[in-house]
């Protein structure tokens, strides 16, 4: 087994591209969304845990047990413009090829 990436959202126009990006890279992905809109670029692969994010009880117990690599948080985050969403992924994917280079760093596509 790979390494594991649990990316909370995954569905939506940036999600799609950090799941791809992962899953090039070798990573086992599962992604946690609501069910109430499938993507069809989601490879089969990719494990679908459905809970809402945004209910802690069930967050929680959606997780209990997990053991990832790394977690991506992208639910909610809407981000309609094309620039914005490939930066978004670009920079993700960029923090898990150089970890040590990304350690501590936040990123946000809306800043210049």
């Amino acid at each position: 087994m790979g390494r594991r990436a649990s990316v909370i959202g995954g569905t939506g126009p940036t999600g799609v591209w950090i799941v791809q990006g992962l899953l090039d890279r070798g990573w086992d992905v599962t992604i946690l969304h609501r069910g109430i809109h499938e993507r069809a670029e989601t490879p089969d692969e990719v494990e679908h845990l459905h809970h809402d994010p945004y209910d802690a009880e069930d967050l929680a117990r959606a997780l209990d047990g997990r053991q990832d690599d790394l977690v991506v948080a992208m639910y909610g985050l809407t981000l309609h413009h094309h620039g914005y969403t490939r930066n978004l992924a670009h920079a993700v994917l960029l923090a898990v090829d150089q970890p040590e280079a990304a350690a501590g760093t936040l990123f946000n596509p809306f800043e210049p």
